[in-house]
C-alpha cells in the first residue's frame, strides 16, 4: 500500500511507545491519514506507561484508545509456565505469546471503529513482523495489515531510527524517544526484552 491508497482507509496503528510505531502513527497522521492509535495496556511502563502515552497522543492531536489487555495477559503466561513454553531451554515465549493477545484482543476495537487497516512498527524482517503477519492473517483476514519498515518509500522517509528520532523532536515529542534510538525494550507482565546494535 501506498500512502494515497491508506488514504482511503481509516487505519488502526497499535501504539506502543516504542520509537517506530510512534514515528509511523504520527507521520500518517500528519499526512492526512485518518488514524487511530490502540494502546494496549499488557503491563509494560517504559518508556511511558499507557495513561502517559494516552496523554501523550492527545497533546499531539493523535487519536487514540487505551485497552485494558492485563488479564489476557496473565492467563496466557499461566499457560506458558504450566507448559513450560521456552525457546532452547530459557528463553521465555513472552513476546511471541503478546503478540497474539495484541491482535485477538485489539482487533474487535478496530472493526468497533471501523478501521479496514492494521499498522504495527515492527522492522522489517523481524520475528515480530512475521507473528503479525501470521495472528492477523489466522485472526482478522478481514483486516489489510500495512508493514511500513519493508515498504522501500517508507524506507526512503525514514531510512533509520535516527531519523526517527529526529522527526519526533521536530514534532515536539519528549527527548526520551532518543533514547531508543539504537536499543529497544518490549515489556509487558511476562518481562522485558532488549535489543541493541551492541
Amino acid at each position: 500500500m501506498d500512502l494515497t491508497a491508506l488514504r482511503a482507509h481509516r487505519v488502526g496503528v497499535l501504539g506502543s511507545g516504542g520509537l517506530s510505531a510512534t514515528t509511523i502513527g504520527a507521520w500518517l497522521n500528519e499526512s492526512d491519514v485518518e488514524t487511530v492509535s490502540y494502546i494496549a495496556d499488557i503491563g509494560q511502563d517504559r518508556p511511558f506507561s499507557p495513561g502517559e502515552l494516552s496523554a501523550l497522543f492527545d497533546k499531539q492531536g493523535l487519536t487514540n484508545r487505551v485497552i485494558d489487555l492485563r488479564s489476557q495477559m496473565a492467563e496466557t503466561y499461566l499457560d506458558l509456565l504450566k507448559y513450560q513454553a521456552t525457546y532452547e531451554g530459557g528463553y521465555w515465549n513472552t513476546t511471541g505469546a503478546a503478540r497474539k493477545i495484541l491482535v485477538e484482543g485489539l482487533v474487535p476495537e478496530l472493526r468497533a471503529d471501523g478501521c479496514t487497516v492494521l499498522v504495527h512498527g515492527c522492522v522489517g524482517g523481524g520475528n515480530d513482523q512475521s507473528r503479525f503477519a501470521r495472528y492477523c492473517g489466522a485472526l482478522a483476514p478481514d483486516l489489510k495489515v500495512f508493514t511500513p519498515w519493508t515498504n522501500p518509500w517508507m524506507l526512503e522517509r525514514f531510512p533509520s531510527r535516527e531519523s526517527m528520532t529526529e522527526y519526533l523532536r521536530s514534532r515536539g515529542y519528549p527527548g526520551v524517544f532518543a533514547d531508543y534510538t539504537g536499543y529497544s525494550v518490549d515489556g509487558n507482565l511476562g518481562g522485558y526484552s532488549h535489543e541493541s546494535g551492541m
